[in-house]
């Protein structure tokens, strides 16, 4: 059984919720199926018949986490298209633009983006001494 939660969160939050949601959606893809997906490959690879066929519970498995990931991209997907509605309606079928708006966000994200880049050099750095 699913149940919805909501949340209130000011307007200016947004993008950094946004942002969170996106983050724990990509942290499920990059660690938690491929794992999941190892497993599947691993029992199909198994000469053991009980083993082999428990890629059929691992497939149905990972396919339901498929289709959660796919419920989290379009819950951000309708958050973000209705705060871009919000920051730019649209009037006489043109799209307000705010480039003061997307100024400011790139430069946010370009910064994040150096010091995420930072962050992962330093981690090289730890694993190889």
């Amino acid at each position: 059984m699913k149940v919805k939660i909501s949340k209130t969160i000011g307007v200016h939050q947004i993008p950094n919720e946004i942002r969170r949601m996106l983050d724990q959606i990509k942290n499920n893809l990059v660690y938690g199926l491929p794992e999941s997906m190892n497993k599947i490959i691993a029992h199909s690879h198994s000469s053991e018949g009980e083993f082999f066929f428990k890629a059929i519970d691992d497939i149905d498995s990972f396919r339901q986490d498929l289709a959660a990931l796919d419920e989290s991209l379009q819950e951000v997907h309708n958050i973000l298209g209705g705060y871009k509605k919000f920051l730019m309606p649209i009037q006489e079928d043109e799209e307000i633009f705010d480039e003061e708006w997307l100024e400011n966000e790139m430069a946010e994200s370009e910064k994040r983006a150096s010091q995420h880049q930072g962050l992962d050099n330093n981690e090289g750095e730890h694993e190889e001494g």
